[in-house]
């Protein structure tokens, strides 16, 4: 049968499976998009299931389709902005996640993936800006205070970084990468 929008919730659940049959899984959604060409939702996981078989130009693309029928969905963009910054096509990323940061301006996760293309078009003040707003708008928000701490130690300012990575440290232990870096 066809993927309906409820048993999206199942493909995502089985993405964990090693075995899964991404291809089959994106098939699947190519025929749910034939028979229901307006379905954003599945746009988006198809996306997702060919970026998740490293397919990023086709997960650009999906994204694109449904940001074209969504437009006001920041998610939508977010994932673009990944996939984007995979890509190596930074000025787009950056494009989607101010678009993203305008449609929520209260996400802390808007400007930590803002604050990402910054930091990949090596405009490190302005990365640590976002940061810094994050951090401000969700306090418990570990990944804004490793990202601001990762940028702080590759600017040397170590001190700062060992402040912020501790602080991420303590807000999600079970973090590895930013065990890691302490």
């Amino acid at each position: 049968g066809i993927i309906r929008h409820d048993a999206v919730v199942w493909g995502f659940a089985r993405g964990a499976d090693v075995d899964f049959d991404w291809l089959g899984a994106a098939a699947k959604f190519q025929e749910a998009l034939r028979l229901s060409p307006d379905d954003v939702s599945a746009y988006a996981v198809r996306a997702w299931v060919r970026e998740l078989s490293d397919d990023n130009q086709a997960a650009a693309s999906d994204y694109s389709e449904a940001i074209r029928r969504d437009p006001g969905d920041a998610r939508l963009l977010l994932a673009r902005g990944a996939v984007y910054a995979r890509l190596e096509k930074y000025p787009e990323s950056l494009a989607d996640r101010n678009e993203a940061v305008q449609l929520q301006p209260r996400s802390a996760e808007a400007y930590v993936a803002r604050a990402n293309s910054y930091r990949l078009m090596g405009e490190s003040d302005k990365s640590i800006a976002d940061l810094t707003i994050a951090t401000g708008l969700e306090v418990s928000y570990a990944p804004a205070w490793a990202a601001r701490g990762e940028q702080y130690f590759l600017l040397g300012r170590y001190d700062e970084a060992l402040a912020d990575l501790e602080r991420a440290q303590k807000l999600d232990p079970a973090n590895v990468e930013t065990g890691k870096l302490l």
